[in-house]
């Protein structure tokens, strides 16, 4: 089976689209928080998040992402003072994947400060619900989007002049 790539014109119109609807909101506090004191520095090595094979790519949606975990924890990324530059502290070494429960459905590539993510439809008997996961390879931590989308063949996420930017809550 062929890998389902959007073309120039599809990526064009996802910039116009941008499908927040597609994105399901949560309450902050119930999100797992550290304290001021607590850093976002861990220890864990890098995921071996992998994309489906080309043939499990029957229908695809695309997000670009920008990650920026000061939305999420302000205070720890400024007394990360010179490791982040406006809580972006994403970089070449860093991965974004998409998920279905265990199932990975797409890694992302950075180009230029953004994450650019196919994800391909989940298989049959797995839920539509796609969690983005955001491995730092400078803080050697894994932080999950605090807001679940649902896979919507054909749409995009996010442009890259307006990004999808969600809040990350801290594994541990």
């Amino acid at each position: 089976m062929k890998l389902h790539i959007p073309t120039s014109l599809h990526l064009a119109a996802c910039g116009l689209l941008l499908i927040l609807s597609a994105c399901k909101g949560g309450d902050d506090t119930t999100l797992p928080q550290p304290s001021e004191q607590e850093t976002l520095v861990g220890s864990k090595e890098k995921p071996d998040w992998q994309n489906p094979a080309e043939q499990d790519m029957t229908a695809s949606m695309t997000a670009l992402v920008r990650v920026n975990l000061s939305l999420s924890y302000p205070k720890q990324m400024e007394a990360l003072g010179n490791v982040a530059t406006n809580g972006q502290i994403a970089g070449p070494d860093d991965m974004l994947a998409a998920f279905s429960g265990e199932t990975c459905l797409g890694v992302a590539t950075f180009v230029d400060g953004l994450f650019f993510l196919y994800i391909s439809k989940p298989p049959k008997g797995v839920p539509l619900t796609i969690e983005l996961r955001y491995y730092s390879a400078k803080l050697k931590n894994i932080f999950v989007a605090k807001e679940a989308c649902t896979f919507v063949a054909d749409t995009c996420l996010g442009s890259a002049s307006v990004p999808l930017e969600p809040k990350f809550y801290l594994t541990y």
